[in-house]
């Protein structure tokens, strides 16, 4: 029978509003009123499922959401509520699966992008699901993406090959090399590829149909070392490593009883004093089982095992002290190593010794870790982990350390923590991109790390496969999470960026500036800033704040780059003012830097172009003098010297810093410069007599007698007619000492100059 649509109504906005206020309680009861109405309603039945994940209680949500996918089997939003609450409770197969089948539900609704997303999502959390990756590729490939089908259909020869399928491994290399014959992945391993081939059974695959179970059984070497079901059995027998180490003393005591009567053997009164101690310890009566394993102490057995499991009893009875010693003693076997370290920070810890239980904590980490990495890469770890150790002793400060203990307690505390420690090394490889080594014990040094690595990671890949809305998603996701790591903000913009949204970029980029300065932590301020300007270089209020910065941080040299690029900026932008106004306090920055004088020359230089385009003569004379005080053979200069002293009527000084030029240009050996700049001046103000004699005199030392002739010749025209006769005359006498071709005609011209006719 339909409920009451009114009453329903009511109790869904009573509990949008104390969702909205975090009422979660409230929330509750909102949403049981609202399926009291329509027991089948999804949205009721998924909003419940949220407000369990909010409460952090995801076993609740887990059956919420499953009834919500059993309502609505193809609601891709109830599927993927339920994939998360899955993988939150480390059912990562099963979360796998949910996404596999979210993947299915968009492809047959025709939306490929969307299911490409999502079965990258499900081969993310199990990795030798073949028929997930070959669904994945078909799509990238109806969808042209060419390359990164490729590199699915290499990623499943991977799989298959190490199945022992190497015909069928054959096979998905061809077909990851017809799309693209450049995958190196599929080129190598082709190569290795022995035997038979045979037609490979992907032909005909529906890539929408049901996947198909391939388990994996052997250890996993290489690149897919994390796909660790193996382990995970092993893992079944106990959690902690304590727990392990427990269970496998218990077994090897048990072993003992059949150990009697062998070489070196226990005689039979020690066996059946260990037998006594195991029934005891079973039976919960642990007291006597402490008595029996002693005695079996002093009869001479020296096994680990019995320490170790003593030390085990004596921390359940809270008698520190002794499972301590117990510990110390066991912790020499290198089977029971791992175990004892933990059970040592365990009891370090009860006992309230913070420092003791960091320190065998920080060794169980790095035990775990040591097996994830290369044996090249062990010394540079140790030195991060002695670093992890010291840094905490450091800080004198017992809540980071605290921090550290419970979430290594919380790791190892996981049924399949040996696998999270793998994948953990993958997403920390990933993220650092090889170029730098990063431990698990950094990883776990909060609580959030282990969201900030992973999120970092996957955005990273989603990224480079150009899943940009899975990758943006990903990211939102850890920013609920972790709303203070700034680096996800930026990981978002970066998003934005590749999804060509520059101006959401650009504000993202510049909130995350903000709060970085907020913080003080300038450097990254300064490399989010140069971000912005590559994608908005004539942002003048942007380029000003990184210019404060750097000034701040004394970095003079980067501060001056940017005020050239600032003024440059208002100068584009016809600004002329400001443009001078900035290299103005460039200049009054100059002295800060090392290269004081270079740098007050190339300001110099830009203030003098702007002044003489400004036909502002004297203040560009005043910019080029001050550079040849700093910088006497700066020949440009001296060259712009002539010019404006020749522009204000200052012929003398005009002169007087050609002749500076010329001398610059004749001890550095450039007599062609000599040439040829008198020969451009000379064009520019063919009247100036001054010019006219001294490239008359270069063309006569260079041999140019012909050349030297006709100047001379316009020169002595220039003082007739200005009556200088005497210098005419001896400009002439300069002409006859040179032999030209008509020599009486001048020496009558030198006559008549003298003899006063002309």
């Amino acid at each position: 029978m339909a409920g009451n649509r009114d009453n329903y109504e009511q109790a869904m906005r009573a509990a949008f509003d104390h969702s909205w206020n975090r009422d979660w309680k409230a929330a509750i009861e909102a949403y049981k009123h609202a399926l009291m109405e329509f027991p089948q309603d999804l949205p009721a039945t998924v909003g419940l499922g949220g407000v369990f994940v909010e409460l952090k209680q995801p076993q609740v949500a887990l059956k919420v959401f499953e009834r919500a996918v059993q309502l609505a089997p193809e609601d891709t939003d109830a599927l993927h509520h339920l994939a998360d609450v899955q993988e939150r409770l480390g059912r990562l197969e099963d979360a796998a699966a949910t996404h596999a089948r979210v993947g299915q539900v968009f492809a047959r609704q025709g939306k490929l992008e969307e299911a490409a997303d999502a079965w990258t999502q499900s081969s993310r959390l199990a990795s030798n699901q073949v028929q997930v990756y070959l669904r994945l590729a078909g799509v990238l490939e109806e969808l042209g993406r060419s390359e990164q089908a490729a590199a699915e259909y290499a990623t499943v020869a991977s799989v298959v090959h190490r199945q022992g399928n190497k015909d069928l491994a054959f096979e998905y290399c061809q077909e990851a090399l017809r799309l693209d014959p450049g995958n190196s992945k599929a080129q190598a391993m082709i190569k290795s590829l022995q035997g038979d081939r045979r037609q490979p059974a992907a032909a005909g695959l529906g890539f929408w149909d049901e996947p198909v179970s391939t388990p994996v059984r052997e250890k996993p070497t290489g690149e897919d070392i994390f796909s660790l079901e193996s382990l995970a059995e092993e893992e079944a027998d106990g959690r902690t490593p304590a727990e392990r180490a427990q269970r496998r003393a218990l077994q090897e005591l048990a072993d003992m009883l059949f150990e009697v009567g062998e070489e070196h053997g226990p005689d039979l009164t020690t066996v059946a004093v260990i037998g006594q101690g195991i029934d005891q310890q079973t039976r919960g009566l642990l007291d006597d089982a402490i008595h029996s394993y002693l005695k079996a102490l002093k009869s001479g057995l020296t096994r680990m095992a019995i320490s170790f499991n003593l030390g085990m009893i004596y921390y359940e009875r809270m008698r520190y002290d002794e499972a301590i010693e117990a510990f110390r003693r066991s912790m020499r076997d290198e089977d029971y190593a791992l175990g004892s370290h933990y059970a040592l920070g365990l009891t370090y810890q009860k006992a309230g010794k913070t420092d003791r239980c960091l320190e065998h904590f920080v060794e169980v980490v790095k035990a775990v870790d040591l097996e994830t990495i290369q044996p090249e890469q062990a010394q540079k770890l140790n030195a991060i982990y002695q670093q992890l150790s010291d840094s905490y002793i450091a800080k004198g400060n017992t809540e980071p350390a605290n921090i550290f203990i419970r979430t290594v307690m919380e790791f190892f505390s996981k049924l399949n923590w040996q696998q999270k420690a793998y994948e953990a090394r993958r997403l920390m490889d990933s993220l650092s991109g090889g170029s730098e080594l990063m431990a698990l014990g950094e990883y776990l040094e909060t609580p959030e790390t282990e969201v900030i690595v992973t999120a970092m990671a996957l955005t990273g890949e989603y990224m480079r496969r150009n899943m940009l809305r899975t990758a943006a998603e990903e990211c939102f996701r850890a920013i609920q999470k972790v709303p203070s790591y700034l680096p996800l903000h930026v990981r978002l913009a970066d998003i934005f960026l590749q999804q060509e949204h520059t101006p959401e970029a650009i504000t993202k980029y510049l909130a995350v500036a903000e709060v970085y300065q907020m913080r003080g932590e300038s450097e990254q301020t300064i490399d989010i800033y140069q971000k912005v300007l590559q994608l908005a270089q004539m942002d003048v209020k942007v380029r000003t704040k990184l210019i404060d910065l750097l000034i701040m941080r004394g970095e003079a040299d980067q501060a001056l780059e940017q005020y050239l690029v600032l003024a440059d900026v208002h100068y584009q932008l016809a600004q002329v003012d400001q443009a001078l106004e900035k290299y103005l306090e460039a200049l009054r920055l100059a002295p800060s830097s090392a290269k004081e004088n270079s740098w007050k020359v190339g300001i110099l230089h830009r203030m003098g172009d702007i002044y003489n385009q400004r036909v502002d003569w004297a203040q560009a004379a005043a910019a080029y003098e001050s550079i040849v005080s700093v910088a006497p053979h700066d020949e440009r200069a001296q060259l712009a010297l002539v010019d404006l002293y020749f522009k204000q009527g200052q012929s003398s000084k005009a002169l007087q810093a050609l002749d500076t030029l010329l001398g610059i240009y004749r001890k550095a050996g450039k007599e062609r410069k000599i040439l040829d700049s008198l020969r451009e001046i000379v064009q520019t103000r063919p009247e100036e007599m001054g010019l006219r004699a001294r490239l008359a005199a270069t063309y006569a030392q260079q041999g140019m007698a012909k050349q030297a002739i006709a100047e001379y010749d316009a020169l002595g025209e220039m003082q007739l007619e200005a009556g200088l006769r005497e210098e005419a005359a001896q400009t002439i006498q300069t002409i006859i000492n040179l032999g030209p071709d008509d020599i009486e005609g001048y020496r009558r011209l030198f006559s008549q100059i003298k003899g006063g006719s002309l």
